[in-house]
């Protein structure tokens, strides 16, 4: 009896790690979609805005941010198993 309940255990433990896994990759993919549009987005007002453009800075900023976060999302998104 002792057995079948630690293999009831085991498969209940494996279900509930692969629920977690299945979960955290769709949260990995749901935050790196609108990051890689910001991404894109911004790279195309700094590829049409001159040096001189009066939102170039700000777009600047707004591209640098988007290339870390999506890095950093890349990363997170393969590391959040810990959770």
């Amino acid at each position: 009896m002792a057995l079948q309940a630690e293999h009831e255990q085991l498969v209940a433990s494996r279900a509930a790690q692969e629920a977690h896994e299945r979960t955290v990759a769709y949260a990995a993919h749901e935050l790196r979609n609108p990051l890689h549009t910001i991404a894109a987005s911004a790279s195309l007002l700094r590829d049409s805005t001159g040096p001189d453009h009066p939102f170039r800075h700000d777009i600047e900023n707004v591209f640098d941010a988007s290339q870390v976060s999506t890095a950093n999302g890349r990363s997170s998104g393969d590391s959040l198993t810990w959770l």
